[in-house]
């Protein structure tokens, strides 16, 4: 999968980072509807 190319702020705790960029990858189509939510840690590995 391609990195993530939005930045977060250093100070963002890691639940807000998360939520940001799972609405990110909805609202940009990356994570169609009805697909399944990854586990939290293959997101971060992304």
């Amino acid at each position: 999968m391609a990195r993530r190319a939005m930045q977060l702020s250093p100070g963002t705790g890691k639940p807000e980072q998360i939520a940001t960029v799972l609405e990110h990858e909805i609202r940009s189509g990356v994570l169609g509807f009805g697909d399944r939510l990854q586990s939290e840690n293959e997101l971060v590995q992304r």
